[in-house]
């Protein structure tokens, strides 16, 4: 979540400057997110493959490794399936940040220069502040989204080796249809249901709390 949250932002800003391109490169960046999670998944199996990977491949070529990496092994699997997260997912953080940044009011850069103000100093005072309340709503649709996941990891790893990537969904799925535990499940996705209603009800109060003050101005 805080790669996404941090490549999401940096891409934004570098897309909401002026250059040769950015309508191509807007679009393209859009790409990962539209890929169907089937396609995405199978494509990062075959990618990061120990045996006939195309990364493992070009690493070894290029001598950073003297032999393959096993991503898909014990310590590595959790480490693929988050940068998969983060290859599929960090465009929704782009376009939600890059729309934002599009509405602040050029004229309080322009009173930022006129105090002094550098690139940095722009960023931190003006940007970021400008930012916050979308930040803080991504913050929270993403995390009820990544909370929730079940397909991607699933289709990746299965939940292995072992238990390395077995989160709460994929867990619930093991001790229901594989061990029959089907009560055990059902708590366990009982209090993910509950996890969400409260990460639900902060985004509520957070998005008619942030409409209540746009009415008051």
């Amino acid at each position: 979540m805080f790669l996404q949250l941090v490549l999401g932002v940096a891409i934004a800003l570098l897309l909401h400057r002026e250059f040769k391109g950015r309508k191509l490169f807007r679009g393209a960046v859009l790409f990962p997110y539209m890929v169907p999670t089937i396609v995405a998944v199978f494509n990062f199996r075959w990618i990061f493959n120990a045996t006939y990977g195309v990364f493992n491949y070009l690493i070894v070529t290029a001598g950073l490794v003297e032999e393959p990496i096993v991503f898909f092994g014990y310590e590595h699997a959790m480490t693929t399936a988050i940068l998969l997260g983060v290859w599929r997912f960090t465009p929704f953080v782009v376009i939600t940040v890059l729309a934002r940044l599009q509405t602040i009011p050029p004229s309080l850069y322009e009173a930022a220069e006129l105090d002094g103000a550098y690139k940095f100093a722009k960023f931190r005072y003006v940007t970021l502040p400008q930012l916050y309340n979308i930040l803080v709503i991504v913050v929270l649709l993403r995390s009820v989204w990544m909370f929730k996941k079940f397909a991607p990891i699933y289709l990746l790893t299965g939940g292995g080796p072992g238990i390395s990537t077995q989160i709460l969904p994929i867990y619930a799925y093991i001790e229901a249809y594989q061990g029959l535990n089907f009560g055990y499940a059902a708590a366990i996705a009982n209090v993910m249901f509950v996890i969400m209603m409260v990460a639900g009800f902060l985004y509520l109060q957070k998005f008619y709390k942030q409409g209540g003050t746009k009415n008051e101005a």
